[in-house]
């Protein structure tokens, strides 16, 4: 996997059985063709200690299929919404 802009590659492992290994099947079982430089997704990653993997992320939730969330998720909206109210 490579972040946009970005030239180095890391790779990504997902708990085989996982809610985030169900998604990535169900996304990648639906894709007629795949672009040659990628699919764009957001996902939830988790960098594991230096001395097991030093390129390599866990893959934690699959977050949504395009650069960019159409609605923010719940979370994000509650945490802007209090970040942007006047003291």
């Amino acid at each position: 996997m490579v972040a946009r802009d970005h030239p180095q590659a890391v790779f990504g492992y997902v708990k085989k059985g996982s809610p985030a290994w169900h998604d990535l099947g169900l996304f990648f079982s639906k894709k007629k063709k795949s672009h040659a430089d990628g699919e764009p997704l957001i996902l939830r990653l988790l960098t594991p200690d230096e001395r097991s993997a030093q390129q390599g992320v866990v893959i934690e939730k699959f977050l949504s299929d395009r650069w960019l969330y159409v609605d923010p998720p719940a979370q994000a909206a509650k945490h802007k919404f209090i970040a942007n109210q006047s003291p």
